[in-house]
């Protein structure tokens, strides 16, 4: 499970997870506040060299979409 956030250590399987338990996923609200508290480190530790906000938001669309689909 390959992180989608470096700095917090969020990876889409605990994204997934969190949604199969609460039907929904703060990482990207939490990662905001913490971005935002500059408690991060994007450009040394993501592989891209930028923020991941973006990436994490994209998880939790695909993650909170499958479950939508899987409850049909």
């Amino acid at each position: 499970d390959v992180p989608v956030c470096y700095c917090f250590g969020v990876t889409p399987g605990s994204i997934e997870e969190e949604i199969r338990r609460t039907g929904g996923s703060a990482a990207s609200r939490e990662i905001a506040a913490e971005v935002k508290a500059g408690r991060c480190a994007c450009e040394v530790r993501n592989p891209k060299g930028s923020c991941c906000l973006g990436d994490v938001m994209r998880v939790e669309k695909e993650k909170i979409d499958d479950a939508k689909k899987a409850a049909n």
